[in-house]
């Protein structure tokens, strides 16, 4: 808990009160025209057509068509609508439709998704029929941006939009999961396959800072959300900001920002019922890999010789015999103390693992009438994990609507409203614990002892199968999320719109654990101890609510035929507010019900904090189109927090993108080859502030109140520490990006792609002080520091339309990027975060093969700095500076022998996507990968024997030095000193991380037109779909790919394999 001065705080944003004040006048006011509107709205309406359209009986002109493709296949849904108004229908299921137009001389604008938008000229017809053109590039796609939408053509930035389509043909149950592999630039990262705990990452274009700030900010329909319990069937589209175009956004763009729009029905549609719904069957894909007992004895009796120990079974007789009793699987022997030599293998994964089920169920509405359009939708997810006795499972439910309503031609009120809440179930020590155990726990020690009970004791062995049952108790996760957000505008004329939003976040979390009594059992039968000698219960509650205000004028216009302008300008409060509660008590007599005041007061302990932040900024775009050829645009805002001093709080950033659409200038036209040549160029500055709970006051001087100290008689008091120095100089990272990028495309569009090249330069990043320890306190960081980050995307796509039947698509893109610490203060110490280096990069020796005789032997000892105990069979490595010693450094302080192994950072990701249609039947597949990584070995499996009571892993079994065994890649098997040596971090334990991944492979089939008719539904498509079905990659012992930090307890992804139903009516 942290105590403040309450004086410290009303400085900062001195002028917030006054614009909450202001936004909330002005939203109230909004609210009562709103209400005034509906009370005259039948009065309006007498003077309008059924489209709300004013107009002159004498001049109306009724037009009937029907709207197909190119191939004669009717396109329902397609938007008619009358240019110059908002008199507009959708055709039927047929493609027919019928329109009342103002005159004969009106012009349709004919819109359907997937094909190129068409003006005709009514010029008095009575009825006419339109062919669509299919608009392969999607060149006129709406892109959503910040505060507003461009078409792709016109798109300045370095910008990335993918439908929700994406996310729902597949069974994903998380939208990060999704969005793996199909978007340039966006890099997502798992670190487990725990239910409900994947521990998602998302990143941008690389590194931003060594601060934090790495990751994008989320917006979903305009506001901060979380993507973790967004129902991905909700999304309609997803947008990624990755240059100055996120410069809109200031101080929490330095990440980039992630634009998620939600579905909304339409107007004049009559009311729609989907369901969805996927049934998968999860298997384990990757567990490492352990040797079985007779292999154990041979590594254990070979490692504990060469060490001068007593092999693990020397009690059993010699090597031989031992060899022999396994083969015959023989009786255990008891060896005394309670310890036996157990002579068969167990299949432990059999027993801890089985398959995981995931069930998904979506149900929306959705519609529209004359002035109002609605979605409402309802989903359950359901995921089982693979412990087959045990507390595993995570379930979501979510509820969104989403309502438009016109209350007036030129007053429009937009809610969006969504309840998500989610359930995780872990054992008491978390799903994770079970996979350590596992791994340490001998393949020949039995399940049960010889009384049934869990066996677990011998050696101080824990039983992974009684930790993965429900006997130890119960860790519960609740996740609530209530999400209001409300949009009214205002349309003060044809060319000018204001409009007002307003969302508010409510967060809920309330985590339970408890933990039982855990005995522990000798083989025989007879007690041994615990494993957890008395029950405990943790509650754990925090709540916050963000609230975000926004205020902005939208103006548009076209003036003489070819100069489009576009401002846009505003402001916006952000605030946050968070509370949490821990508390704790054990020692309770029963375990039927469970309440805190039922436990013991001796041992009882609470703790609380609390946190609040506000941004408060100011913003604008300026956009400028010549001719649709020449564009200009720039972005500007200025952001004031409250995590910096009241000097410093203020920052101001901006963003210019050019953009040549070469495609439209005649000479290029005369060329006959490009449908779209595009040449982008942007530069913008963005913010980092980091917003988190450790520096939210970090100009202010704080006292840390947590933990007990003893006074006098034993009496426990509340102790206090000064949390450290302050600084009022600190401010904000200030982040420059700049972008080339060139767009493309070819042969009727068939052919497209982008190429971008970018740079991002932290010049003033925030960096510890190293001062003399005299001065008492920690010293507070200082913007002294620089990181530049540079790379590249490239991304091309093949979509052709055969025939009416069938069609085809493969894209693809690689992207990479490095990053350089330019600037650390002059720090040079061998480590991760060393100037001149990347961040993460590993230091290790030069292999130089394995010591194969006493002649090299000698000949090595003459060096210094290595092991007193070495031999032969031992590793070898390069005396690179050549100072007679293996060390890290020299004499002088200078680097000694060890050099840049590479950093663990993905290098040169890629994606791949095919899909096809043929009549009824749909393909598509993923493959998502990484070209380059390095990757070492974590935790206490990556070497053989790293104690000597542990077994070793598959992958060292024959591949350790022998005599007859010389070009094995590891060195000689010891549980004596020199096996850390041998497995110093080189050239030799260096893993090539690549990989690729077959992501997701799914077949379908939809019933043909003429069947659904006379079902008299919409469509009914049914499909297999499998995820992360197999993987190539150089990892070895069972490790996963993805396992990003090599480490050996990791709760495993798994292979899904799915069969799913979309059913509309």
């Amino acid at each position: 808990m942290k105590i403040f001065y309450r004086k410290g705080l009303n400085r900062p944003l001195t002028r917030k009160l006054n614009l909450k004040i202001r936004l909330t006048v002005c939203f109230i006011t909004t609210i009562i025209l709103t209400v005034q509107a509906n009370v005259s709205n039948s009065s309006i309406r007498n003077n309008f057509n059924e489209n709300g359209i004013k107009f002159n009986s004498k001049l109306q002109h009724e037009i009937n068509g029907v709207i197909m493709d190119a191939f004669g296949v009717p396109l329902p849904g397609a938007s008619i609508l009358e240019k110059g108004t908002s008199n507009g229908v959708q055709a039927d299921f047929d493609g027919k439709f019928q329109i009342i137009l103002s005159s004969k001389d009106a012009v349709l604008v004919i819109s359907y998704l997937g094909f190129v938008t068409q003006e005709i000229e009514v010029k008095g017809q009575p009825s006419i029929t339109i062919s669509m053109e299919e608009d392969i590039a999607n060149l006129d796609e709406a892109i959503v941006i910040g505060y507003g939408e461009r078409t792709k053509k016109s798109i300045a930035g370095s910008i990335e939009q993918i439908s929700g389509e994406v996310l729902e043909n597949r069974p994903v149950t998380n939208v990060l999961n999704g969005l793996q592999g199909v978007m340039p630039g966006l890099t997502v990262t798992r670190s487990s396959g725990t239910p409900g705990g994947e521990g998602y990452a998302l990143n941008v274009r690389g590194l931003t800072s060594i601060n934090g700030g790495n990751s994008p900010l989320v917006l979903i329909d305009g506001t901060e959300g979380d993507l973790n319990l967004l129902n991905p069937n909700d999304i309609e589209s997803t947008t990624l900001l990755k240059d100055a175009s996120a410069s809109i956004y200031g101080a929490r763009a330095a990440g980039g920002v992630l634009l998620i729009t939600t579905k909304t029905g339409k107007k004049n549609k009559k009311i729609r019922f989907s369901y969805s719904t996927n049934y998968s069957t999860n298997v384990v894909s990757n567990l490492t890999e352990r040797v079985n007992i007779k292999q154990w004895v041979e590594m254990d009796w070979e490692a504990k010789l060469a060490s001068g120990s007593i092999p693990q079974f020397a009690g059993g007789g010699t090597l031989e015999e031992v060899l022999a009793k396994i083969d015959s699987r023989a009786e255990p022997d008891d060896i005394g103390g309670n310890a036996y030599l157990f002579y068969e293998d167990v299949d432990w994964d059999s027993i801890l693992f089985d398959d995981g089920i995931q069930k998904n169920q979506n149900i929306s509405i959705d519609g529209g009438g004359d002035r109002s359009d609605y979605s409402t939708s309802f989903g359950y997810t359901r995921v089982d994990g693979i412990l087959s006795d045990g507390w595993d499972s995570d379930e979501r439910y979510n509820l969104r609507l989403n309502h438009g309503y016109d209350i007036t031609d030129n007053l429009r009120l937009e809610s969006k409203i969504s309840y998500s809440r989610s359930r995780t179930l872990e054992g008491p020590r978390g799903s994770s614990n079970v996979f350590a155990l596992r791994n340490k726990m001998f393949t020949w020690f039995p399940v049960y002892t010889l009384s049934g009970d869990t066996y677990g004791e011998q050696w101080g062995f824990e039983n992974p199968k009684q930790w993965a049952s429900k006997d130890p108790g119960k860790s519960t996760r609740i996740r609530e999320n209530l999400d209001g957000n409300f949009k009214l505008s205002y349309k003060i004329f044809k060319d000018l719109k204001l409009q007002s939003q307003a969302a508010i976040n409510r967060r809920i979390g309330n985590d339970e654990h408890f933990r039982n009594i855990v005995p522990r059992t000798n083989f025989n039968g007879t007690p041994a101890g615990f494993s957890q000698n008395r029950t405990e219960l943790q509650y754990w509650n925090q709540n916050s609510t963000y609230k975000n205000f926004s205020l902005y004028f939208d103006y548009h216009k076209i003036f003489v035929g070819k100069h489009d302008i576009s401002l846009m300008g505003g402001t916006s409060h952000e605030e946050n507010e968070n509370k949490s509660f821990w508390a704790s008590r054990d020692n309770f007599s029963q375990t039927e019900v469970l309440s805190l005041n039922l436990g013991s007061t001796e041992n009882m302990l609470n703790s609380s904090n609390a946190n609040q932040w506000a941004i408060q900024s100011y913003f604008g775009r300026f956009t400028y189109v010549l001719d649709s050829k020449y564009v200009a645009e720039i972005n500007y805002r200025r952001d004031g927090t409250s995590v910096f001093s009241p000097e410093k709080r203020w920052g101001d950033f901006g963003g210019l993108s050019l953009n040549w659409i070469a495609s439209e200038e005649r000479f290029i036209k005369k060329l006959n080859t490009f449908d779209l040549l595009k040449i982008r160029a942007s530069y913008g500055t963005t913010g980092n502030q980091n917003l988190n709970s450790a520096n939210l006051y970090d100009y202010i001087a704080l006292i840390n109140i947590g933990g007990v100290y003893p006074f006098g008689n034993g009496e426990r008091a509340q102790s206090a520490t000064e949390a450290g120095l302050v600084s009022q100089s600190r401010t904000w990272e200030d982040l420059e990006t700049t972008n080339l990028g060139l767009d493309f495309a070819f042969l009727d569009s068939r052919l497209s792609g982008s190429l971008d090249v970018y740079k991002k330069n932290n010049n003033n990043m925030l960096l510890g002080v190293n001062l003399p320890s005299v001065l008492g306190g920690s010293p507070p960081a200082k913007n002294i520091g620089s990181l530049e980050t540079k790379g590249f995307e490239f991304s091309l796509k093949w979509a052709e339309a055969v025939s009416s039947d069938f069609s085809y698509s493969i894209s693809g893109y690689l992207s990479d990027n490095t990053n350089i610490l330019v600037d650390l203060d002059g720090r040079d110490l061998i480590s991760g975060t060393r100037e001149g280096y990347a961040l993460g990069t590993t230091w290790g020796y030069v292999w130089d093969g394995i010591i194969q005789n006493q002649v090299e032997l000698n000949e090595y000892k003459k060096l210094t700095g290595i092991p007193n105990d070495i031999q032969v069979g031992d590793a070898r490595y390069k005396d690179i500076n050549g100072d007679g010693k293996i060390s890290l450094y020299d004499d002088e302080g200078n680097d000694g022998d060890v050099v840049d192994l590479g950093t663990n950072a993905p290098r040169y990701s890629f994606g791949f996507n095919l899909s096809a249609k043929y009549k009824g039947f749909d393909l598509s597949s993923l493959i998502q990968g990484v070209g380059k990584r390095s990757v070492f070995y974590q935790g206490a499996f990556a070497i053989p024997f790293e104690q000597p009571w542990w077994q070793p892993l598959q992958r060292f079994y024959g591949n350790t030095w022998q005599p007859d065994n010389q070009d094995a890649k590891y060195p000689r098997l010891t549980t004596g000193g020199t096996r850390y040596w041998n497995y110093r971090t080189s050239e030799n334990t260096r893993v090539n991380g690549a990989y690729a991944r077959f992501k997701n492979i799914t077949v379908g089939y939809s019933l043909p037109q003429e069947v659904l008719e006379k079902l008299k539904i919409s469509k009914l498509r049914i499909y297999l779909s499998g995820e992360d079905l197999f993987t190539i990659d150089s990892m070895t012992g069972g490790y996963d790919a993805e396992n990003t930090n090599g480490s050996d307890v990791f709760y495993p992804f798994t292979k899904r394999y799915s069969l799913g139903l979309n059913l509309t009516f």
